[in-house]
C-alpha cells in the first residue's frame, strides 16, 4: 500500500523529488504526483490518501482550553509528532523491515532492514581500511569507578545510562553500565598504548550497539533504547593531522547518505547546546536548504 498525504494535490509549491539518482533532482506538482502514482496501482498495491490534518488533537477538557496559546501551539505540535511517528513506525513494520519487541522501545531489524546496514559496513570498512583504521572491539560494560573518573564527560549521557545492580539474586559491590558511548571506557587504554610519537597515528574503529534509556519519542532507525552505529577513535600527534582525518570521514559519511541512501545533505556545525561532552568542534550533516519539499515513497 502507497499513502500519501491528500494534501499534495491542492499545493501550491512543487515538490523535489530524487527520482533516479541523489546528485538529480526532478521538482513536480502534487497533482502530477497523485497522476503517477495512480498509474502504479495493482490488485495488491493501492494508493491511499489520507489527510492528516484530522489527526490534529483536540483541546482536552477546560483545563487545555484555558490553556496560554503557546501551550495550546507546543501541545498541538507535539500530538502531530506522536502522528507521524506513529505512521512511520506502521509503514515500516507493513514492508517487513521491523517488528515490535517484548522490550518497550526497542524494534526488531528484519533481514530486509539489517541489510542495508550490512551494505553501509561492507562500504564503509573498505573505505575507511584505505586511510590505515582498524576495527577491533571493547565490552559493552564500564565500571562505575570509569565513570565516576570521567564523570564531566559522562555527565550529558548520565540521565540515559542504564545499569546492570544485580546477578541473579546477588547486588553487585558496584554498579556496571551498559555503553551509552565508549570514550570512557576506550581513552583509559589508549593512554596505555601510546608510549611515544612512534605509536601515533592511532586509528582505531569499532562497530557495536548502545543503550541509552531515557528519552520520549522513539523512531525506529533514528532513536531507539539500542541502536547501532559505528565510532571512531583516533589519536595523532598534531591538530592538523587530527582536523584533516575529521574532514576525511565527514566525507565518507556524507558519501553514505548520499551514494548509498540517497539522502542530499550538507556538512555543518552543531551548536553549544547540541555540542557532544567534550567535544571541540562537532561537525553534523543537514538536509539542503533549498529542497522545499521531499517526498518520502
Amino acid at each position: 500500500q502507497t499513502i500519501v498525504d491528500a494534501s499534495i494535490a491542492s499545493s501550491p509549491g512543487p515538490f523535489a523529488l530524487h527520482a533516479h539518482f541523489s546528485s538529480a533532482t526532478v521538482f513536480l506538482s502534487g497533482a502530477d504526483i497523485l497522476t503517477y502514482l495512480r498509474t502504479l496501482e495493482t490488485e495488491d498495491v493501492k494508493l491511499q490518501e489520507i489527510d492528516f490534518a484530522i489527526f490534529t488533537p483536540a483541546a482536552a477538557g477546560g483545563a487545555m482550553a484555558k490553556a496560554p496559546a503557546k501551550e495550546k501551539e507546543e501541545a498541538k505540535m507535539e500530538g502531530a509528532i506522536q502522528i507521524a511517528i506513529g505512521v512511520k513506525k506502521e509503514v515500516l513494520i507493513k514492508a517487513d523491515m521491523l517488528d515490535y519487541y517484548s522490550v518497550s522501545r526497542c524494534y526488531i531489524l528484519k533481514p530486509w532492514s539489517y541489510s542495508i546496514w550490512e551494505e553501509i559496513q561492507s562500504w564503509f570498512n573498505t573505505q575507511i581500511k584505505e586511510l590505515g583504521v582498524q576495527n577491533l572491539y571493547f565490552p559493552m560494560f564500564v565500571s562505575a569507578k570509569v565513570l565516576e573518573r570521567e564523570k564531566d564527560h559522562i555527565e550529558g549521557f548520565s540521565p540515559e545510562a542504564a545499569l546492570v545492580t544485580r546477578a541473579g539474586q546477588s547486588e553487585l559491590e558496584e554498579p556496571i553500565a551498559i555503553r551509552p558511548t565508549s570514550e570512557t571506557a576506550m581513552y583509559p587504554y589508549y593512554a596505555k598504548w601510546i608510549k611515544s610519537h612512534r605509536d601515533l597515528p592511532l586509528k582505531l574503529n569499532q562497530w557495536n550497539s548502545v543503550v541509552r534509556w531515557e528519552f520520549k519519542n522513539p523512531q525506529p532507525f533514528l532513536r531507539t533504547r539500542e541502536f547501532l552505529w559505528q565510532e571512531g577513535h583516533t589519536a595523532f600527534l598534531t591538530k592538523a593531522e587530527a582536523d584533516t582525518e575529521v574532514q576525511q570521514i565527514l566525507e565518507l559519511y556524507w558519501q553514505v547518505y548520499e551514494d548509498l541512501l540517497a539522502v542530499p545533505v550538507i556538512p555543518g556545525i552543531k551548536s553549544e547546546k547540541e555540542k557532544f561532552a567534550g567535544g571541540l568542534v562537532p561537525l553534523t550533516g543537514v538536509e539542503r536548504p533549498e529542497i522545499p519539499r521531499t517526498l518520502l515513497p
